[in-house]
C-alpha cells in the first residue's frame, strides 16, 4: 500500500466539511484532490477521487500519480480510524478491569461507531470500487497486480484487527485477490528478479504467516521468490540491481521471522510436553 503519514486532523473535524462539486472533469478533480492533501483534508480526498473512479469510462483507467492519490487518500483515512480505534480499544480494556460497566458500554458505542465508518469506507469505498471498477479496467499486468494487490493488503488490515466483519469471507477475498495478482499474472508476465513481483511474493507471503498462520506455505512462497530471484542476477545493475537487492533483504528478514517463530513455537510445544511427561511419571 501507498505510504502516507497519519493526518493532523481526525474523523469527523470540521475541517473535512467541504461540499464536493458534481459533473467536473476528470482533471478538476484530481486538482481538488491534491489540494485536499496538501491541506490535510483526507477525507475530502477521498471522496472526491471516488468521483473520480466512478466517472470512468469502462476502457478508460487511473495514471499513475492519479492511483496513488487515490491509494493515499484512503489509507490515510483507515490509518485515523485505526489509530483512535485502537486508543478507544485500550480504553475498553481499562474500564473491563474497574469493572466500570457504565463506562465499558459507552466506550464500546463508540468503538462500534468507529466500525461503521470502517466499513463505510471499504464495502462501500475502496474495496467495491477496485473491484467493479479498476481492476476490470486495468490494460497492463502491472497496473492489474498493483490493484489486486492493494484489495489483498486492505483485506488484511480488516482481517488482523477484525472490526466486526465476516472473516471467513475477508480470508477468501484476500486469498483470491492475492492469488491472482502472484499466480496468474505476477509468475506469467514478470521476471524472478523484477520489484513487482517480489513485492507481491512478500504481500502474500506475509497474510499466510501473520493472518492465516500457515507458517510453513508462507516460508516456501517467499523461499521460491528469493531463490528464484538470486539464479537469475546476472545482467542486472545500477538502480534496477539496488531495488531488487532491497527486497531481497525484506524477504530474508521475513524468512528469519518466520523461522524465529516456529522456533518459538517449537520450544514452547517442549515446554508443555515436559509437564506433561511429569504428569504422566507420578
Amino acid at each position: 500500500m501507498a505510504e502516507s503519514k497519519e493526518p493532523e486532523d481526525r474523523p469527523g473535524s470540521s475541517s473535512e466539511n467541504v461540499q464536493i462539486p458534481e459533473n467536473l472533469s476528470k482533471e478538476e478533480y484530481v486538482k481538488m484532490a491534491k489540494a485536499a492533501k496538501e491541506e490535510k483534508r483526507f477525507k475530502d480526498m477521498v471522496k472526491i477521487m471516488e468521483k473520480v473512479v466512478v466517472g470512468l469510462s469502462e476502457t478508460e483507467e487511473l495514471t499513475v500519480e492519479e492511483r496513488e492519490l487515490f491509494a493515499v487518500a484512503y489509507k490515510t483515512v483507515f490509518f485515523t480510524l485505526q489509530t483512535v480505534w485502537l486508543k478507544v480499544s485500550k480504553e475498553e480494556e481499562i474500564a473491563d478491569q474497574l469493572e466500570d460497566k457504565t463506562e465499558v458500554l459507552k466506550v464500546r458505542d463508540t468503538m462500534f461507531e468507529i466500525e461503521a465508518e470502517i466499513t463505510e469506507l471499504f464495502d462501500e469505498g475502496i474495496l467495491k470500487l477496485l473491484k467493479d471498477k479498476l481492476e476490470s479496467s486495468a490494460s497492463t499486468s502491472e497496473s492489474k497486480v498493483y490493484y489486486l494487490t492493494l484489495r489483498g493488503d486492505y483485506c488484511k488490515q480488516l482481517l488482523k484487527y477484525k472490526y466486526g466483519y465476516d472473516l471467513e469471507k475477508l480470508k477468501a477475498d484476500a486469498i483470491e485477490a492475492y492469488g491472482r495478482a502472484a499466480q496468474e499474472i505476477a509468475k506469467a508476465d514478470f521476471h524472478p528478479t523484477d520489484p513487482t513481483r517480489l513485492r507481491v511474493a512478500l504481500s502474500i507471503a506475509t497474510f499466510y504467516h501473520d493472518i492465516l498462520n500457515a507458517s510453513r506455505e508462507a516460508f516456501d512462497m517467499a523461499r521460491e521468490a528469493h531463490d528464484q530471484a538470486i539464479s537469475k542476477l546476472d545482467g542486472l545493475e545500477g538502480e534496477a540491481l539496488q531495488e531488487t537487492e532491497a527486497l531481497l533483504e525484506r524477504l530474508r528478514d521475513f524468512l528469519a521471522r518466520v523461522l524465529a517463530h516456529e522456533e518459538e513455537v517449537e520450544a514452547a510445544k517442549e515446554f508443555v510436553k515436559s509437564f506433561a511427561d511429569a504428569d504422566l511419571l507420578r
